[in-house]
């Protein structure tokens, strides 16, 4: 019961503040992906995939670590232990690379190995190369293999990202028992002499 109690204490303290941070990261990954184009040159495509993974997400991580700070009236962030701060901003990271991955038109765009032209066909956009129908073909067939990739990689994240905050609650929760169960005992040993010594009138 005590783990289930903090989990919904650390979720629903944060929930309000989780919330306006992934609008403001959907906005901006919104932003980004309509100004986003693929340079579909073997190399540049990596790097810059890399840049929009890492650069956001460490960004955002920073920013809430330092640089958010809570309101007087706020007892989500006031008072709590820098741990439960550091979930906090890793949330926030990991919220922008699940966005990253969901997206799947950056990774595409990592994985097209060949030369081309940034184009949209339909709702794709991918680096299509200049050649026969047969190497396009290939080509769109890779690139929507990759988006699908992509997109359940975004999902494992969530998946992996929920196990280590619920094994580190659960770990936090029972340390803090054991304190309090080994304090307990302490107490009670002194106790026990005082009130003997009362008892027989020595004190």
């Amino acid at each position: 019961m005590a783990v289930e109690k903090r989990v919904t204490e650390f979720l629903r303290g944060r929930v309000g503040n989780l919330g306006i941070s992934s609008i403001v990261l959907v906005v901006l990954e919104k932003i980004m992906d309509n100004d986003f184009i693929c340079p579909c040159q073997p190399g540049y495509n990596e790097w810059i995939c890399a840049c929009y993974a890492a650069g956001p997400s460490i960004f955002s991580f920073v920013f809430t670590l330092f640089f958010v700070d809570p309101k007087p009236d706020d007892k989500v962030m006031k008072g709590k232990s820098t741990c439960d701060r550091f979930l906090y901003s890793a949330l926030v990271a990991f919220i922008w690379l699940f966005l990253f991955f969901v997206d799947g038109g950056y990774v595409s765009c990592a994985c097209s190995r060949w030369g081309g032209e940034y184009t949209e066909t339909g709702a794709l956009k991918w680096c299509k190369p200049t050649g026969n129908e047969t190497s396009v073909f290939e080509s769109q067939e890779k690139t929507e293999r990759c988006i699908t990739i992509s997109q359940f990689a975004g999902f494992g994240i969530v998946l992996v990202i929920s196990i280590i905050l619920g094994i580190s609650l659960c770990c936090k929760s029972r340390c803090e028992d054991g304190v309090q169960q080994n304090g307990e005992p302490q107490e009670q040993n002194r106790d026990v002499p005082l009130s003997y010594r009362n008892n027989d009138g020595r004190a």
